[in-house]
């Protein structure tokens, strides 16, 4: 149903290697914005309701902060790191040194010397990072998905914010709130939404335009001369304005 709603702005780009083509859409740039199964319940996003990017380019950090999330360009991002490929990282010392030490993304390690100008996206400015460890058994698509990345790059983790583009409103909790909190930033990169991938129809959103939650939509169909039917939605709190 949500999906429908959404058609007119949305076009289907899913590959039979989804997590794969994620890893490269990552990669190369762009954001992907993740709705995966359940949300989860707790103060972090872990893969669920997540914004990924590629946590080898610092210029993303003031990006993702403006353009996408709207807030101040100083806030800093976690990395979702594979469980198994930590110790190699990040200075966790003592029998733990591999393994899943920070599944809720409430620990803050230091990066190890070497490592930290490779992952300047998720490093904070005394060389820690608060990180979230990913297994396979926990998390097996967002797993897979960070295990594709790091094939390709030789990088085992990705940048991980919340899934919210609008101030003051929470977690995306469904498929209608995901769509279009990812269309209210202006459709970035690609929502992947419980395997399935879209990309945002070229002129189909004005680039930084805002939808959130709240209130209701206004909307119209316009119709070209060639009798081409267009539908344009805004969404104002609690007014409707076209």
């Amino acid at each position: 149903e949500a999906l429908e709603e959404e058609r007119a702005f949305v076009e289907e780009v899913t590959e039979d290697d989804v997590q794969g083509q994620l890893a490269e859409i990552i990669k190369g740039g762009e954001p992907v914005f993740l709705f995966e199964g359940r949300s989860e319940i707790g103060p972090r996003a872990l893969g669920h309701r997540s914004i990924l990017a590629d946590p080898r380019r610092g210029g993303l950090v003031h990006y993702i902060n403006s353009k996408v999330k709207g807030r101040e360009s100083f806030r800093p991002f976690a990395p979702s790191v594979l469980a198994e490929e930590v110790g190699g990282w990040f200075e966790v010392g003592g029998e733990d040194a591999e393994g899943d030490v920070s599944p809720w993304m409430s620990l803050t390690l230091a990066v190890k010397a070497d490592r930290a100008p490779l992952i300047p996206a998720v490093l904070h400015v005394d060389g820690t990072s608060r990180l979230q460890t990913v297994t396979a058994a926990r998390s097996p698509f967002y797993h897979g998905l960070i295990r594709r990345f790091f094939e390709a790059t030789g990088v085992p983790m990705v940048l991980n914010t919340s899934f919210n583009t609008v101030k003051g409103e929470p977690i995306v909790e469904t498929p209608r709130d995901a769509f279009q909190s990812w269309l209210g930033c202006g459709g970035v990169g690609v929502i992947s939404l419980d395997g399935r991938v879209f990309r945002r129809r070229s002129g189909a959103i004005e680039e930084g335009s805002r939808v959130g939650r709240r209130g209701r939509f206004a909307a119209k169909t316009f119709e070209d001369a060639e009798g081409v039917a267009y539908r344009a939605e805004v969404r104002m709190e609690g007014r409707e304005n076209l």
